[in-house]
Formats: C-alpha cells, sequence, structure tokens
C-alpha cells in the first residue's frame, strides 16, 4: 500500500489552492512532467515522460474536523434506518443525505473543495452540484467489491472513522489493457501499480475521477458489539457524487 505524493513517493506539487494532489499513475500537469533519467553510460536517453492524469485531491479541513462526533451521530441514526439487510454492512436510508438540513454546512464545505479541484483541472463550468451523497458503514470482514461511479465527473469521500486494521480505499489501474502482460518489478510503487491503497486518516475528504475503479478489502478490528452482539464500531464514509453545469 503506497501513500507517495506526487509523481513518485516522497514528492509533493505545489497547488494554487493548497490543495494536496496525490498522483497515482502517470500524469499530465500543465506539461510533460520530465522524470529524473536512469543511468545510461551511452547519455543517448534524454527524457522519460509520463502522460494521462490519474489525480486524487486530499483536503484536511478544520471545520470538519472540529465536529466529527456531530457527523458521527448523523451517520449512525441515518444508517440505522438504512436498507442492508447484512450484519457487517449498513448503508444510508437514501442517497440524497446532502439535501438534510442538518447537513447543510458540509455540503457547502463540499461544493467549496469541488470547486478548487475544478479550478485546479481548469475545467469550464458554470457552476458544480452533488448528485448524490450517501453513508457506508462497514464491519470486520466486509469487503466492498470493485466499482465506478456512473453519470458523474468527480467522486468523493469522507472518512468519519478509521478503525486501526480497516482497508483503506483501494484504486485500481483503469487501463485494463496495460495489464494483459504484466512483468514483475524490482520495486513497487504509485508509478508502476496496479493497485494504490490511499493513506487517509479521520476527517481527510478525498476527490478523484469518477471513471476510477475503486473499492476497499477486508479489515479486521475489535467491533466493540454490544449486547445484543451487533456492531458498534465501524469503518464509516461519507460518500457524494459532483457533476458541472
Amino acid at each position: 500500500r503506497y501513500g507517495g505524493i506526487g509523481r513518485r513517493a516522497g514528492f509533493r506539487f505545489q497547488c494554487p489552492c493548497d490543495v494536496e494532489v496525490q498522483v497515482l499513475l502517470p500524469t499530465l500537469l500543465s506539461q510533460l512532467i520530465i522524470m529524473n533519467i536512469p543511468e545510461d553510460d551511452t547519455k543517448e536517453l534524454k527524457e522519460v515522460a509520463t502522460l494521462f492524469p490519474t489525480n486524487i485531491f486530499k483536503f484536511q479541513i478544520p471545520e470538519i474536523k472540529d465536529n466529527l462526533d456531530k457527523i458521527r451521530e448523523f451517520c449512525e441514526e441515518d444508517c440505522g434506518q438504512g436498507p442492508s439487510q447484512l450484519t457487517n454492512f449498513r448503508i444510508s436510508e437514501n442517497t440524497k443525505c446532502h439535501e438534510k438540513e442538518n447537513l447543510t454546512w458540509l455540503s457547502d464545505i463540499i461544493y467549496e473543495s469541488a470547486r478548487k479541484v475544478l479550478d485546479w483541472n481548469q475545467v469550464e463550468y458554470q457552476d458544480c452540484y452533488i448528485s448524490e451523497m450517501w453513508i457506508n458503514q462497514a464491519g470486520p470482514g466486509y469487503r466492498h467489491p470493485i466499482h465506478t461511479h456512473s453519470n458523474s465527473l468527480y467522486s468523493g469521500c469522507l472518512y468519519v472513522d478509521m478503525p486501526e486494521g480497516c482497508s483503506p480505499t483501494l484504486f485500481y489501474d483503469p487501463r485494463p489493457a496495460f495489464r494483459v502482460i504484466e512483468p514483475n518489478y524490482k520495486d513497487y510503487g504509485p508509478h508502476n501499480s496496479g493497485v494504490v491503497g490511499m493513506a487517509t486518516k479521520e476527517g481527510d475528504l478525498l476527490f478523484y475521477d469518477s471513471a476510477l475503479p475503486h473499492g476497499y478489502e477486508i479489515g479486521f478490528w475489535d467491533h466493540e458489539p454490544n449486547e445484543e452482539g451487533q456492531i458498534t464500531k465501524w469503518r464509516t464514509t461519507i460518500n457524494f457524487t459532483i457533476m458541472i453545469k
């Protein structure tokens, strides 16, 4: 699992809107990124460029961190009424959490952050909106399958609770043809891996392309069951999709 910043683990881009951008796969910014040239005794290798962006945007917003307990209360109440029939997975009652009055302040933060992502990518748009927002709560032993989100430009995730032992969000190479023939590598990193785990902590807000395949693996931790044996300690995220006008 890699959590490197930039085109290689350990590098960080300076963004005009103070957003941390993690590049998981080959990258194109305003111009080609010229990577360090490997040792070549002939001196004939002059340039190595990576193309096509897959960027992950991470925000750490004090107002979210200061109100995590309030968010947890909402998630617990909403998922307790949800439709899931599984004992170790719960989902919110519907996908319109952004329309609920007690989450208006959080929706405003997401709108503001989404605009920074759009501006960083130099997207032409009049406005943006949250098309869907929902809550996932996963318990020990649950695996969320690989998927993408349709009918949206960006997707996002707010990490509310991440118990020690749970899986990070895993992102998968969206170019399946590049994995038809896959050699072994001397060292693995975001530049050559087919799957990358994003390092996050509670309160982090992530944005990524909706077409980017993602999911998370089985995790195990003390779920602190109540007297009825039900899980009380969840891996909790608020998820959303963003579209532009």
